[in-house]
């Protein structure tokens, strides 16, 4: 089936039933996945420019 076929097929359907014929809800998998994705966008960032800084961050802890 060439790229044009199935296009065509494609717009014939959404015509004969007035819907578009796939399913775009996503899976409760996506839904997670895009809550943690969301959530770790909200961490902090330190931006490290420098060795000193880099191992002034690692010290900060002990």
């Amino acid at each position: 089936m060439t790229p044009t076929t199935a296009v065509t097929m494609l717009f014939k359907r959404i015509v004969v039933t007035d819907s578009y014929p796939v399913d775009l809800t996503l899976t409760d998998r996506e839904k997670t996945t895009n809550e943690l994705m969301n959530t770790v966008e909200k961490f902090p960032v330190n931006k490290i420019n420098s060795k000193e800084e880099a191992l002034n961050w690692l010290e900060e802890d002990e």
